[in-house]
């Protein structure tokens, strides 16, 4: 008798971390979402590039930045580079190539508030080269991603249907909303178009069927690519 109770009681406490609107990361975080960019191009040639780092011509400062620097591919699939700024504005990139004479672009990615800026300056990859100083400035929001239902404490049972909802800019690519239970991964909910802005989710059911629940779950939206992530849950 009490398995069954347990089991009509079982819920799902959604927990979400919010995203912090100040850029600069002046009020203390409680999270930081790192870029999911990971260098795939290039293995035979370096350029080292250096400078400082300004987003709307202010120097950025603090913890959660990062600048990555990709080829004509994209920073999704054609990543050169990724690197934390550390020591006030300052960023050190090693980046990668195979050949001299393709265009590098830069991005800068807010931890703090899962948002990327692409950089007014670019330059052309040259083997052994020395950029010093290099500096780089941002202007504008290239994409952002952010989850707004759940927002923090809501109690939510299975078999009931409950809206998801995000906004973003930017973005074109489809979406994953995915479950996660202190940390670990369930299960992908759905697959969306990010315009649609809302998802009708019969709670504790996955694209794998249905999942045990209980207290400690989250969830997460991320582009397909997972070049953009929703502010991180735990």
């Amino acid at each position: 008798m009490q398995k069954k109770v347990f089991k009509k009681i079982s819920v799902i406490m959604v927990t979400w971390i919010v995203n912090w609107i100040a850029i600069f990361g002046s009020t203390p975080l409680l999270a930081q979402t790192e870029p999911t960019w990971t260098p795939t191009t290039g293995n035979e040639f370096n350029m080292i590039v250096t400078g400082n780092v300004y987003l709307n011509d202010v120097p950025v400062s603090g913890n959660g930045f990062w600048v990555g620097t990709c080829g004509p591919g994209g920073i999704a699939t054609d990543c050169r580079s990724v690197s934390p700024i550390a020591g006030g504005s300052s960023y050190y990139s090693t980046i990668r190539g195979n050949s001299d004479g393709q265009t590098t672009q830069f991005i800068l990615w807010n931890g703090n508030t899962a948002q990327a800026f692409m950089a007014t300056e670019s330059l052309t990859f040259q083997n052994d080269d020395l950029r010093l100083p290099f500096n780089l400035h941002f202007t504008g929001v290239v994409n952002s991603l952010t989850l707004t239902s759940p927002n923090g404490g809501e109690t939510w049972r299975r078999g009931e249907q409950k809206q998801i909802t995000w906004t973003c800019q930017g973005i074109t690519e489809n979406l994953d909303i995915e479950l996660w239970q202190n940390g670990v991964y369930r299960g992908l909910i759905a697959s969306v178009s990010p315009a649609t802005g809302t998802y009708t989710w019969t709670v504790g059911t996955c694209q794998n069927g249905p999942i045990t629940t209980g207290p400690g779950c989250t969830i997460r939206i991320t582009t397909k690519s997972g070049a953009i992530v929703s502010s991180k849950v735990r």
